[in-house]
């Protein structure tokens, strides 16, 4: 899993295989499964994938994964969705699954911060968060022609959270004014 900021890139992947002598008629199917829920439950992303049939002492391998694109909006300014994945082995002798792993579970957060510039150091501009967001922290950024890029004092900032954790730290800003508000 992984996230350039705007987009979020997971990937579910099974694979395995079993020490069992030839049985000729039997094999095994792998699956792997991964959705992305709001937290009302809404599925806003799923994908599934099937692997090939293969002998039972044979390497079963299927991977699948979503790409998504995060809604940064000054509308919804505190998000929470969760992914949800698993995966599990089909035995044909059995009629049932063989292997079944437990779903892994994953919450994300999206949270706005508001930032102020706090003056030039050493040619670069500097920001303190005007909220005690999750993920504020003091920052710097550099000039553009010599001016630091805002269009007011404050600079909203979307900071993105992995399990209640930092995991993108400005994930997404606006160069604009921002409310005296900020949601954690």
């Amino acid at each position: 899993m992984s996230s350039d900021g705007l987009t979020l890139y997971t990937y579910v992947t099974t694979q395995g295989y079993t020490q069992a002598p030839p049985m000729p008629g039997v094999y095994h199917t792998p699956y792997a499964n991964d959705e992305l829920d709001d937290s009302f439950g809404a599925v806003l992303a799923k994908n599934g994938a099937v692997g090939p049939d293969v002998c039972p002492s044979c390497q079963a391998y299927v991977q699948t994964g979503l790409t998504f694109s995060l809604p940064y909006s000054t509308n919804t300014p505190s998000l929470d969705f969760r992914e949800r994945s698993d995966g599990e082995v089909f035995c044909s002798s059995l009629n049932g699954y063989l292997w079944s792993n437990f779903e892994i579970m994953h919450t994300f957060s999206i949270r706005l911060s508001a930032y102020i510039f706090n003056g030039l150091s050493s040619g670069r501009c500097t920001w303190v968060p005007t909220c005690a967001g999750a993920c504020s922290s003091q920052y710097t950024t550099n000039t553009f022609d010599g001016i630091c890029y805002t269009t007011g004092p404050y600079r909203q900032c979307f900071d993105l959270l992995k399990d209640g954790k930092c995991w993108v730290y400005r994930a997404f800003c606006y160069g604009k004014a921002a409310p005296g508000i900020c949601s954690n």
